[in-house]
């Protein structure tokens, strides 16, 4: 049973957890890196693979890989594992847990769980380039695990364009061997069944006409419709009429423009910016020489920021000479700042 993710998340994201399940069960010991925009669930994905190891016995530590990360490794979270598994069978060490090494502690650890038929879980959120070098005995002591099929998973998770950088510039055979997975949009049934699997556990009923009017207003971004899902199951202890979906589609858009696309556009440059806005100003897919004639740039130029956003997930190609966006409602929330005053108007 999952704790920390509802169920309706679980439906979300069944595949990613059926690959997980596989590693609990067999002996795939390579890396899984998780990659996705803002807003898609990389964190929501990482705590599932928690709680679902968890369930198999496995112990767990959860980090964000930030400045600092191999001493809390090996000055807090590792020696605290070690002191729940010598309180829990009662015996004791000689050694000093916390004066060894990273490695010296993994293989203390991994040898007292592999006893116990458990094994180790690290994930790393919101992971960035500059912890690699931070955590390369990590990386290189889980390399040999595998040769000797060890209980020992790791996960990493970030943004698309930090792990391409991350798995670019390290030298860990270890990351660039991992298993990836990219989270996206959701399709039309991935929508559904999680807009059902939120009702069904609220013991609400959702008719046909508003399943199908939510669909389409949350255009099957993960964030939006968790949003949605929460606006009306908060506000409406019947099922949502139109009204009521188009008010909640309204709260939850404001909530997504505000904490999803106005910090993540805040990190792209000023010409990533410039290309996004062009775009925005068809309907649908953009043509490459349009872009360049808005921006008043050359094709070569205009095509630089293409292949940085592609790489980043935001946009993606429609058809030959074309782009189109990859992320729901970006081109809205684009459009919307693009029609709000300036400071300095008067």
């Amino acid at each position: 049973m999952l704790t920390s993710m509802s169920a309706a998340q679980a439906a979300e994201h069944s595949s990613e957890l059926a690959i997980f399940t596989s590693r609990m069960t067999g002996e795939n010991r390579l890396p899984l890196v998780i990659t996705g925009p803002a807003g898609f669930g990389k964190t929501t994905v990482v705590t599932a693979f928690e709680d679902l190891a968890r369930t198999h016995n496995w112990r767990v530590i959860s980090e964000t890989a930030s400045k600092g990360a191999y001493s809390r490794l090996t000055g807090t979270y590792l020696p605290a594992l070690w002191d729940s598994l010598q309180d829990s069978s009662g015996s004791s060490s000689e050694k000093n847990f916390e004066t060894l090494c990273l490695t010296e502690q993994l293989e203390m650890l991994l040898d007292a769980l592999q006893e116990l038929g458990a094994g180790l879980l690290i994930t790393f959120d919101d992971f960035q380039k500059s912890s690699v070098k931070e955590l390369k005995e990590l990386f290189v002591f889980a390399e040999k695990t595998r040769e000797t099929n060890q209980p020992l998973q790791i996960v990493v998770a970030g943004r698309p364009t930090d792990m391409r950088d991350v798995l670019a510039q390290s030298k860990a055979p270890y990351l660039n061997a991992g298993e990836r997975v990219d989270l996206c949009s959701f399709n039309r049934e991935q929508t559904e069944a999680a807009f059902k699997e939120a009702y069904v556990r609220s013991n609400r009923n959702l008719a046909s006409d508003a399943l199908a009017m939510m669909c389409a207003v949350t255009k099957g971004h993960p964030h939006m419709v968790r949003l949605l899902s929460k606006f009306l199951l908060d506000s409406c202890v019947h099922p949502p009429t139109e009204h009521e979906i188009e008010q909640g589609a309204k709260a939850a858009t404001e909530v997504l423009d505000s904490t999803v696309f106005e910090p993540m556009l805040a990190e792209f440059s000023a010409g990533d910016r410039a290309f996004l806005e062009a775009m925005s100003v068809d309907d649908g897919p953009s043509k490459m020489s349009d872009i360049a004639a808005r921006l008043g740039k050359n094709p070569q130029y205009a095509g630089v920021y293409r292949n940085r956003l592609v790489e980043a997930h935001i946009i993606r190609a429609a058809s030959y000479g074309k782009v189109t966006f990859a992320i729901p409602h970006l081109r809205e929330y684009l459009r919307r700042k693009a029609e709000q005053p300036s400071d300095f108007d008067f």
